[in-house]
């Protein structure tokens, strides 16, 4: 490696570091504010979504009618309350962590530098 070779990854190393620092303060705050909501209980509608999925296979689940019946969102409700209620046995905790990990996964990669779809500037 030639000296001014040296000299130039110095700094792309410093933007790469201050990058990584940046983006685990924002997720740190981002999941700091958000902690509460991990020991908040079911609300609302959610026991809904958990009724549909109770007993029943991920088909079953499917191919019932939408509880509030206002718009079909087959991943966000039916295989989203299903998959979690069969791995956690209804736990709302787990749900509330799994939303705060999908958050955290959404910030990641909203602030990778080159963009969600290829090679920003």
């Amino acid at each position: 490696m030639t000296e001014g070779t040296a000299a130039r990854t110095r700094p792309a190393r410093r933007s790469r570091f201050r990058t990584a620092l940046a983006l685990a303060m924002v997720l740190g705050g981002a999941a700091w504010l958000q902690s509460g909501g991990l020991i908040a209980p079911f609300f609302a509608d959610d026991f809904l979504f958990l009724d549909q999925a109770r007993g029943r296979s991920l088909v079953e689940t499917l191919e019932a009618p939408d509880p509030i019946g206002n718009y079909f969102r087959p991943v966000s409700r039916q295989i989203w309350f299903w998959a979690l209620s069969a791995a956690a046995g209804e736990s709302s905790p787990v749900f509330h962590a799994a939303n705060l990990a999908l958050f955290l996964l959404i910030l990641v990669l909203l602030y990778r530098p080159q963009g969600l779809f290829g090679r920003g500037a």
